[in-house]
């Protein structure tokens, strides 16, 4: 799930709540009262506040429905190739293709006996070939289409 849109939008909830304290009118005494432009700012503030609160929930629930959708009908798990003997092969034990370099990658497919993964990559060298699956290590869970979405297999603990 992509967290950089929640971190976002609470900062940015934080940053009012901050703004909105910083412009409360102060009691001074307890026999005046706030002015209009206070009354104003105070109101606006409310309303800014509530806006925010009400756009980070939107926001999350979006960007929660988004991951769930593309994990389900688009699944991609990053794993790592740690060896430098890795090469991309065109289809599952075809044609060789050239190596791939240590580091890590997402990976949006299995063959059905488990020993291949396919690559997923704006890379056009990469995208869409397949890497032997002994050579990939992932960091949360297996890769698995059967297993149901990547949420599914990280609570469930599969490594």
């Amino acid at each position: 799930m992509d967290f950089t849109g929640l971190f976002a939008t609470v900062v940015t909830t934080f940053i009012i709540k901050l703004i909105e304290k910083g412009f409360e009118a102060k009691d001074n005494a307890s026999n005046e009262t706030l002015t209009e432009s206070q009354i104003r700012r105070q109101k606006f503030l409310k309303q800014l506040g509530q806006f925010a609160i009400w756009a980070t929930v939107i926001i999350a629930l979006v960007s929660l429905g988004y991951s769930e959708l593309q994990q389900k009908y688009f699944p991609r798990v990053r794993g790592c190739i740690e060896s430098t003997n890795a090469y991309v092969y065109d289809v599952p034990s075809g044609n060789k293709g050239g190596p791939v370099s240590q580091g890590c990658y997402f990976f949006d497919m299995q063959d059905k006996n488990g020993y291949w993964f396919r690559l997923s990559s704006e890379n056009e060298n990469l995208d869409r070939q397949w890497v032997q699956s002994s050579l990939v290590k992932f960091s949360l869970c297996k890769s698995d289409n059967l297993q149901g979405n990547f949420l599914s297999c990280v609570f469930s603990n599969k490594k």
